[in-house]
């Protein structure tokens, strides 16, 4: 009989009687009644809700039929079968509301729940980017383990494309002239999708364009630590109310928003001017609310109605392109980050590096943030240690953190842009470990340095990641895999090498310059788009042309 942790039981009880779910099917291996969750559910809902089971069989396979409110199914026996998204789609199929997943987090070869150090995670985010979901992770204080809860919503909601979906990107703009453009700040804060949303209004400033950067509510919309100055755009524009920033907008002769956050959107498509929201990701695009939602939910209606907002939208990688269409059917262009490859460079032509003490390996990003998956590297480093490798870690952060390691740790909170570019290129291996991502600038940044990367496969690295050739890419929530692919690094300063330099190749096909080239095609598109469509609304009227 498969256990599973009150916490979780409850968290699905929840979620039944939010979606009102009067009728429910169980997927466990028995097809047996006296599975403890089938007991607990079916106590729990009374005799209003049908709650019925059948076993991971073709036998029972004449009771998957439609009219389910709810299909709920062990993670368990998912991660036994090769194809789990075919499965979930046919599982969907049969669903009116959604279909729920609960599973340990890491397993054992035979779906027994285990810890990170000893299993493999067969469920995880971007394996389901196909899909509409979110999904919570709870820990089980009594058996030490981990476990998980998806939710894979119906399609039933998802609304029609809009029209900025239909704009052929490949064709072209008949509009060439320079723009004036308006960079709106989500923040003020350290972040990747920050970071290059300041550099792409840079470069595009350098192109000829005029490039503000809008910042509500603040004195100044350059942050400190970006490196940029006055030089680098055309002006700032700092304002709180919306009547001030219309008539900033209007000043200007605004041709054209960048949006970078989609909490942004609701208030600046007001303005009657050309949006453009680039889509860097977030824990919510890959189903991580911080709880796991019901169908129904407020937050995720909200949330789709904000991404059904008459703006273009530009994924940041082909994953992110994935999530939008399955989440809220949207078509989106994509628009890479791009990398400096002249501020981001080697020591040498050859990559090589300074040999004057321990092995440096660094780590760039904020330990509390879970989906990084910073536990897992830390620990990693803790056995290499203990079994008698030797380095030292160099840890970028934004924010303070003490850590308990064996091994000598220094960690750097808000460094420069150029002391970060400096410490990639004398680092001898990066390390990456998240469990999303939308493209994972570090390890492109590494790249560009010239420094060896081993990261745990995230999904948009496969953007640029070539496992073996310019990367060792272990398997997600794989610690045999990541611990492996260190170890190999360590022990091997001519695969370090041969990575770092493949590594530095292949991002130069991701040069700033070529994303540059992208977005302005972008936006003479959405530019030129809407001049068409305010045209075509005019109210004068014409008499009939008649042809002879």
């Amino acid at each position: 009989m498969m256990l599973t942790p009150y916490i979780c039981s409850n968290d699905i009880f929840r979620l039944l009687k939010q979606q009102k779910a009067k009728r429910i099917l169980y997927i466990n291996e028995s097809g047996k009644r006296n599975d403890e969750l089938f007991i607990f559910l079916s106590n729990k809902l009374g005799r209003s809700v049908n709650v019925d089971t059948i076993s991971f069989s073709n036998n029972d396979s004449k009771k998957l039929t439609y009219g389910w409110h709810v299909i709920l199914i062990r993670g368990e026996i998912l991660s036994k079968n090769q194809n789990i998204n075919e499965i979930l789609k046919k599982l969907i199929y049969y669903a009116k509301q959604s279909v729920m997943v609960v599973s340990p987090v890491y397993m054992c070869e035979n779906g027994k729940p285990t810890d990170y150090t000893s299993g493999i995670r067969y469920l995880y985010p971007t394996r389901f980017h196909e899909f509409d979901f979110t999904y919570q992770e709870y820990n089980d204080e009594l058996n030490e383990k981990k476990w998980q809860i998806y939710n894979f919503y119906t399609q039933n909601d998802i609304k029609s494309p809009l029209s900025f979906d239909k704009i052929s990107y490949t064709e072209d703009a008949f509009f060439n002239r320079k723009l004036n453009i308006v960079y709106a700040l989500p923040h003020l804060k350290l972040t990747g999708g920050l970071k290059y949303l300041l550099t792409h209004a840079k470069f595009l400033f350098e192109r000829g364009h005029n490039v503000y950067l809008m910042y509500l509510g603040g004195r100044d919309a350059i942050p400190l630590w970006s490196g940029l100055s006055q030089e680098n755009i055309t002006g700032q524009i700092c304002v709180s109310t919306d009547e001030e920033i219309s008539v900033s907008l209007k000043k200007y002769k605004i041709d054209a928003i960048v949006i970078g956050f989609y909490t942004q959107l609701n208030r600046m498509v007001n303005f009657q001017i050309p949006i453009l929201y680039w889509e860097q990701g977030s824990e919510n695009l890959f189903g991580d609310w911080g709880s796991v939602q019901s169908h129904n939910s407020p937050s995720l209606n909200e949330i789709r109605n904000i991404y059904h907002l008459p703006i273009a939208i530009a994924s940041v990688s082909p994953i992110v392109t994935s999530v939008l269409k399955a989440r809220y059917g949207r078509i989106s262009p994509l628009l890479y980050t791009g990398i400096d490859t002249e501020f981001y460079k080697p020591l040498n032509e050859n990559c090589e590096k300074r040999h004057d003490g321990f092995l440096k390996i660094l780590l760039v990003g904020q330990p509390g943030l879970l989906f990084k998956g910073f536990f897992m590297i830390v620990e990693v480093l803790r056995q290499l240690w203990n079994n008698g490798y030797r380095f030292q870690v160099t840890w970028a952060s934004q924010v303070e953190f003490t850590i308990n390691a064996p091994y000598p740790v220094e960690i750097l909170v808000n460094t420069s842009q150029i002391a970060l570019a400096e410490l990639y290129r004398e680092s001898d291996i990066l390390i990456s470990g998240s469990v999303y991502e939308s493209f994972s600038m570090p390890p492109m940044e590494a790249f560009a340095s010239g420094t060896a990367v081993a990261s745990t496969d995230n999904g948009g690295i496969r953007v640029y990641a070539k496992p073996g050739e310019n990367i060792l890419l272990a398997e997600q929530g794989n610690f045999f895999d990541l611990y492996t692919a260190i170890e190999y690094l360590i022990r091997y300063p001519e695969i370090r090498n041969k990575l770092a330099q493949e590594g530095r190749k292949e991002s130069l096909k991701f040069s700033i310059n070529h994303s540059i080239d992208q977005l302005e095609n972008i936006l003479y598109h959405i530019v030129s788009y809407h001049s068409k469509e305010v045209h075509s609304s005019s109210s004068l009227e014409f008499p009939e042309i008649i042809e002879h």
